[in-house]
């Protein structure tokens, strides 16, 4: 029988060196490669608030797709910087701190998951940063600041004692980390398990009206309209609408505006 662990003048075996890269799962899985030939942009031109502002009107497509392109760019940095920065480093103080809240086994190895699943994010952010960068080769020379949440947390923590920090960050984690608006509207029905009875996902874009109806299944107590928003605002919840099923007629349809990252109920008239 070989022996797997035979080194040659290569190095490693190649049967040895084989198994390995099979049993490395971050490895074996597909990367995320970009196809420059599909028209379009990640961050389409609707949901960029800067195209709203009436120079930008007039702008070519050309000028427009760079823009588009530095915003997934940015994006994407973000996602490099916050991963390392934040959340890892707090998982690391849950599981190796000396901290005044003591967290128990499960816990910590619930914050091994944590990093290994972000590390496994910064991989497939880095990778997407290097294919845009051969794509484009502007984008090699530009620096972004750090990411507002970045920012908002160790501003913070200038202003606490420093026996406060560590605590603090890890609070601070686990509330921008919390279960939001994007992973509520794409998995509601595991979120909401057997309370969700139906749905119905439409696309507002700026400046546009929308009307839809929807039956009513005899269940229904409640009905939640929720905005997908980029950055909603947590800490006011009002990127989303809840109505009981008694403040619904079926002929006296509710307006709910959106307005800078918010949802309004338009009151009867």
């Amino acid at each position: 029988m070989e022996n797997e662990t035979m080194v040659s003048k290569g190095g490693l075996s190649a049967a040895y060196t084989d198994k390995w890269e099979q049993r490395a799962s971050i490895r074996t899985r597909p990367g995320k490669f970009i196809d420059f030939t599909i028209p379009g942009a990640f961050f389409p031109e609707e949901n960029q608030p800067i195209f709203l502002a009436d120079m930008m009107s007039g702008m070519d497509n050309e000028r427009k797709s760079k823009i588009l392109t530095q915003s997934l760019f940015k994006y994407l940095n973000d996602i490099v910087n916050l991963e390392i920065k934040l959340i890892n480093s707090a998982c690391n103080k849950i599981i190796y701190g000396d901290l005044a809240v003591k967290f128990d086994e499960q816990i910590k190895l619930n914050a091994y998951t944590v990093i290994i699943d972000e590390y496994y994010h910064v991989y497939i952010a880095r990778h997407m940063i290097n294919q845009l960068r051969e794509h484009d080769a502007d984008l090699g020379a530009l620096s972004y600041p750090d990411s507002d949440a970045y920012v908002a947390v160790t501003e913070v923590m200038k202003r606490l004692p420093e026996r406060c920090h560590d605590i603090f960050e890890i609070i601070a984690v686990c509330i921008f980390e919390t279960t939001l608006v994007r992973e509520l509207v794409e998995d509601a029905e595991a979120t909401l398990s057997n309370d969700l009875v139906a749905k119905k996902e439409i696309q507002v874009r700026p400046q546009q009206a929308v009307t839809f109806t929807m039956p009513m299944d005899e269940q229904t107590q409640y009905v939640a309209v929720v905005a997908q928003y980029r950055t909603p605002d947590v800490r006011r919840n009002d990127w989303r609408v809840v109505l009981t099923r008694d403040e619904l007629d079926p002929d006296d349809a509710r307006v709910i505006e959106m307005a800078r990252y918010s949802l309004n109920l338009q009151q009867k008239k």
